[in-house]
C-alpha cells in the first residue's frame, strides 16, 4: 500500500476531510491532497504531525502493508 494510500484511509477511518486534517495539522490542503496522491512525499517532520492527528504511529504510516 503506497503512503498516500495509507493517509487517505486513515483520514477517512476518522471522518475527516482534507481540509479538516489541514486545520488539525497546519498542512496546506493542497500538500495532504499531493501527498495522498502520492506527487510528494512528506518530510519525516511532516509525517510526524499527520502521524500524530491520525492517531497512528510514523512507523505504521511509512510502512503499512497490505493486509
Amino acid at each position: 500500500m503506497s503512503l498516500g494510500t495509507t493517509i487517505r484511509r486513515l483520514r477517512k477511518a476518522r471522518n475527516l476531510t482534507q481540509h479538516a486534517l489541514s486545520a488539525i495539522t497546519h498542512i496546506p490542503q493542497g500538500k495532504i491532497s499531493q501527498y495522498e496522491t502520492d506527487k510528494t512525499v512528506p518530510s519525516l517532520r511532516t509525517a510526524s504531525t499527520l502521524a500524530q492527528a491520525l492517531h497512528t504511529t510514523v512507523d505504521a504510516l511509512l510502512w503499512e502493508e497490505d493486509t
